[in-house]
């Protein structure tokens, strides 16, 4: 058995890909391949535990998406990253219309222009400012799985390093408290920067 400090690589996947690979042409990247590069010189990588959550075929502007997540997982998990599924709530609420687009712009998929401009006439005779009812998807308990896994993996004695790729400043009272009590924590950023809270939480 090695001698070397272990090091697990926590990845809050939808920050991820919500910061860095929805617009981007490379969305299927190589989680495990990500962690060795983000392990130190003298660590032993070992665990890498990925949280996301599960799209919903009814919510997913895309319909093919929920099938390709589902072969993406299948295949992290082929190369021994740690696949945690959280799930997809909907909630129904009003939003208000941006002012400045016609109803052309604002509906997918189109509107047939006649009906567009209608409403457009209708909008601007209007006194008070229009509002829709939608629907947003949600993800749960993804920051909460991730928060309560780096102190369970610490209390337990799991790691001596955890590496955390995020920059929701959710987790930050996680990482602040672990690291209070001794643990080594980096946090690596999808974005340019790592968030203030996260940069001054981490060791």
């Amino acid at each position: 058995m090695s001698s070397n400090p272990r090091c697990t690589v926590y990845i809050d996947a939808l920050n991820l890909y919500g910061s860095s690979l929805r617009t981007s042409k490379f969305k299927w990247l190589d989680i495990r391949a990500v962690a060795e590069t983000l392990t130190p010189s003298g660590y032993d990588l070992t665990a890498v535990k990925y949280f996301t959550a599960q799209l919903l075929a009814h919510i997913a502007e895309d319909p093919g998406s929920v099938e390709r997540q589902k072969t993406y997982l299948k295949a992290l998990s082929a190369t021994g990253v740690d696949v945690r599924r959280g799930v997809f709530k909907q909630r129904t609420e009003f939003r208000s219309l941006p002012g400045d687009e016609s109803w052309i712009e604002r509906v997918r998929p189109p509107l047939l222009p006649g009906i567009a401009a209608s409403l457009d006439n209708l909008e601007r005779g209007s006194t008070r400012p229009w509002k829709v009812r939608v629907r947003l998807p949600e993800e749960k308990f993804t920051d909460v799985a991730i928060g309560v896994e780096l102190v369970d993996d610490y209390h337990l004695r799991q790691c001596d390093l955890s590496v955390l790729v995020t920059n929701d400043t959710d987790l930050t009272p996680a990482v602040r408290r672990i690291v209070e009590h001794g643990q080594e924590v980096a946090v690596f950023s999808p974005t340019a920067t790592v968030a203030r809270e996260l940069s001054e939480a981490a060791s």
